[in-house]
C-alpha cells in the first residue's frame, strides 16, 4: 500500500472537513434562522429545505468526529463515525431529491401538487427519508470502519436519475410557451420563466457535480487498489463537499441577502 497516497487521501478530507465545520456550520444555522423568522409557522414550502439544511448541519459535525479518529485511535468512537458518516450523507441527497421532486410536481402536475399542498404530505416524506438515512447509518455503524460503498452507490445512482429526469422534464415545461405566450410571434419566455429557467439549469449543473464523482468513485471498490480507491473516494468526496456550499448561497440570494449575485 502507498502510504503517500494514504496521507493524500486523508488530506484531502481533513481539509474540506475543516472548512465545512468552519464555514459551513455557522452559515447553515443561520439559514436554519433565516427560513424559521418569517411569522405565522413554517411555511410548508420549505419543509424540505429545512430538513436538508439541517442534514448538512449534521454532516458539518462530522470534522471533529473524524478528526480524532486522525490523531489517536485509542479516542475514536468507530460506531459512532460511521453512524453519523452513514446517515448524513444519503440524508442531503434524499432531502434535494424532495425538493426537485417537489419542483417537479409544481410545473407539470400542478393540480395534483396543490392536492397534496397540506404539510402532513411534506412531514411524512420527510419521516420516510430520515427513516431510510438512519436504516444506512445503522448499516454503516455495524460495517465500520467500512461503509456500505455499494448500497451508497446504488442509492446515489437512483436518486441521481430520478433526479435528472424531474430538471430535464421541468426545462422541457419551462419551455413550452404558456396561453399568453402563443400570441408572441417569437414566443419568449416571459421573465419569471427565463429566471426559474436559469434556476433549474444551475439545480441540475450542481447536481451533477456534486453526484458524478461520487457514484463513480464508490463504483471502483472493486476494481482498484485500497490506496488508490481511498484517493478516489477522499477526491468525490472533496468535490461533493464543496459543491453543497451552493445550497445555503442559493437560499441566502433568494431571500435578498445577496443582492450582489446577478441571476
Amino acid at each position: 500500500m502507498d502510504s503517500r497516497l494514504m496521507n493524500a487521501a486523508i488530506g484531502c478530507i481533513v481539509t474540506i472537513q475543516i472548512i465545512n465545520f468552519s464555514v459551513g456550520l455557522p452559515l447553515n444555522c443561520y439559514i436554519i434562522k433565516l427560513l424559521l423568522s418569517k411569522g405565522g409557522g413554517v411555511d410548508v414550502s420549505v419543509v424540505f429545505v429545512l430538513n436538508h439544511t439541517a442534514a448538512e448541519i449534521i454532516y458539518c459535525l462530522v470534522a471533529p468526529l473524524y478528526i480524532v479518529c486522525i490523531i489517536s485511535l485509542e479516542l475514536c468512537v468507530g460506531p459512532l463515525l460511521g453512524l453519523w458518516i452513514g446517515t448524513c450523507m444519503p440524508a442531503r441527497y434524499l432531502f434535494q431529491c424532495w425538493v426537485c421532486v417537489e419542483r417537479y410536481m409544481a410545473v407539470i402536475h400542478p393540480v395534483t401538487f396543490l392536492r397534496f399542498k397540506p404539510i402532513r404530505y411534506r412531514v411524512a416524506c420527510a419521516a420516510v427519508a430520515w427513516i431510510w438515512a438512519l436504516a444506512m447509518g445503522t448499516t454503516s455503524m455495524c460495517t465500520f470502519p467500512l461503509l456500505p460503498y455499494t448500497a451508497f452507490g446504488v442509492l446515489y445512482l437512483i436518486i441521481f436519475l430520478l433526479d435528472s429526469f424531474c430538471c430535464v422534464m421541468i426545462l422541457k415545461g419551462l419551455l413550452r410557451p404558456g396561453p399568453g405566450d402563443r400570441e408572441r410571434e417569437d414566443r419568449e419566455m416571459n421573465a419569471a420563466k427565463k429566471k426559474a429557467f436559469k434556476v433549474v439549469c444551475m439545480n441540475l449543473l450542481t447536481f451533477l457535480i456534486q453526484t458524478i464523482p461520487i457514484v463513480f468513485s464508490f463504483g471502483l471498490q472493486d476494481i482498484l487498489l485500497p490506496d488508490h480507491f481511498h484517493l478516489a473516494v477522499a477526491i468525490g468526496m472533496t468535490i461533493n463537499i464543496a459543491a453543497g456550499f451552493v445550497h445555503p448561497i442559493f437560499v441566502l440570494h433568494k431571500a435578498g441577502k445577496l443582492s450582489f449575485i446577478k441571476c
